[in-house]
């Protein structure tokens, strides 16, 4: 609880004292129910399945979906390979799992031994050779890559930062080949070039200027060719000049966005999800002019967006209501995907690059990799 009230619009840091006191409220008025644990009535997995008959063009899709062997991997990040089969980044346990396209099996890669045995995989994403890239957020702080082809991976140890540590969930390969994380803990932008293995930490002014974690979040690379990404506690989206490190920063505009990831369209253009505002908000990259798109669905938690280069749309997460959503952005048209299970927590999705009507995601308290296809 205490992790997740960082960058809250409401939420301020609690003391020592305040944490112990919540703490004990807590165990006290929310700990184990007496009676058999497996003897207790689980929600309705099919609870979020819709009632009524949906429209036509919402009808032609289907879900394939694989509960990861361990029930708490926590898997945040999900990505697909060149190939187009999927991934997911274990936050607990520590491994990198496969289901692939064809078979429907899955694997597992156990990272190579460091000075802790607590792996911490996040912020996965596939390179532009092939290749995929992890985040060990633990306590190795290294940067991981994976060569899917040849099973095989590259380790990357990140210096000591001025503050916290070297995590986060949103990672990014720039066409020239250089890595780029946005910091969630450490107020950073963190930039590594894998030729020379040399990391560049860049912090954020916002968060230096209120003595404050600015806890960047999603990012993605612009139409200015720069870095772009969410500052979650203040609000503010920002991008950074890769040349310069200078930094520009501009406020989301709208009542408590809780804005989390975003992603660049065919045009360069930004667009943000809102996660508490329940909007995908468009940035013009150059006239920094910014439209609201609001899915049918009530406060669905919008918690991402991923553009479809090739066909002019824009998918996301509907984290609330257990959905994957379409948005064409020339129409304003939406098309909404139920999941084929309740709490399914995803976070983040990503789209085949064999299929363009296939897309990936992860269930994180649900352990879940799985891919939505349109027929």
């Amino acid at each position: 609880m205490i992790s997740y009230a960082q960058g809250s619009t409401v939420a301020t840091p609690l003391t020592g004292d305040e944490e112990k006191v919540l703490l004990a409220y807590l165990s006290t008025n929310y700990g184990p129910a007496p009676g058999n644990v497996a003897a207790r009535p689980k929600p309705d997995p099919f609870s979020r399945l819709p009632r009524t008959l949906l429209p036509p063009e919402a009808r032609g899709y289907m879900v394939v979906e694989y509960e990861l062997l361990n029930p708490r991997a926590e898997p945040h990040e999900v990505a697909a390979d060149s190939e187009g089969n999927g991934w997911v980044s274990q936050r607990v346990g520590g491994k990198l799992g496969r289901l692939d396209r064809k078979t429907l099996s899955y694997s597992e890669f156990v990272p190579p031994a460091d000075t802790s045995p607590v792996v911490r995989l996040n912020g996965i994403r596939r390179g532009n050779n092939g290749e995929l890239w992890l985040v060990d957020g633990g306590p190795n702080r290294r940067w991981l890559r994976f060569e899917p082809n040849v099973e095989r991976f590259t380790v990357y140890n990140v210096p000591p930062t001025r503050s916290g540590g070297a995590s986060g969930n949103t990672m990014r390969v720039h066409p020239d080949n250089s890595v780029w994380l946005a910091a969630i803990g450490s107020n950073q932008i963190i930039r590594l070039e894998p030729s020379t293995k040399l990391f560049s930490i860049y912090d954020v002014p916002a968060g230096l200027k209120n003595n404050k974690n600015a806890t960047p979040y999603g990012m993605a690379i612009g139409g200015d060719d720069k870095i772009w990404f969410v500052e979650n506690a203040f609000d503010q989206i920002a991008r950074l000049d890769r040349t310069t490190g200078k930094f520009e920063e501009f406020s989301l505009d709208v009542k408590d966005p809780v804005a989390r990831k975003l992603g660049a369209d065919w045009e360069g253009n930004l667009w943000v999800g809102l996660h508490g505002a329940g909007k995908l908000l468009r940035v013009d990259y150059k006239t920094l002019q910014k439209t609201e798109f609001t899915p049918p669905s009530h406060d669905a938690g919008v918690y991402l967006a991923e553009p479809d280069l090739a066909n002019h749309l824009i998918w996301t997460t509907l984290h609330h209501v257990d959905k994957l959503a379409r948005l064409d952005p020339a129409t304003g048209a939406w098309t909404e995907y139920p999941l084929m299970s309740a709490e399914t927590d995803v976070r983040r999705i990503d789209l085949d690059p064999t299929n363009p009507k296939r897309v990936w995601y992860s269930g994180v308290l649900s352990s879940r990799i799985g891919y939505l296809e349109l027929q």
